[in-house]
């Protein structure tokens, strides 16, 4: 039972690795790599709790990375948002 048990740690490990950097590779921007590390680790330790891990894994690691990355998107387009155009009319004359 207890090999058992290692050969899924073993193998959700490899997983995760390969997903990791298989991520990365598709990840230009360098400031988001602790993003996409994150996520494998939380959907890491989500997937362990389930029957199968390594099936588990790919899935949620993808779903997490792909919603992390959209909401950095959007923080960043919130934050350099031109400030609206100032109607001219409301201008002291």
């Amino acid at each position: 039972m207890l090999r058992l048990i290692a050969r899924m740690d073993d193998s959700l490990r490899l997983v995760k690795l390969r997903s990791l950097l298989e991520a990365l590779d598709q990840v230009p921007d360098s400031e988001l790599h602790a993003l996409v590390i994150q996520e494998a680790e939380v959907a890491c330790a989500n997937a362990a709790h389930t029957a199968f891990p390594a099936l588990f894994f790919p899935c949620l690691f993808a779903e997490r990375v792909r919603a992390a990355l959209e909401a950095e998107a959007r923080r960043k387009r919130e934050y350099w948002r031109p400030i609206a155009p100032v109607d001219a009319e409301l201008l002291p004359t």
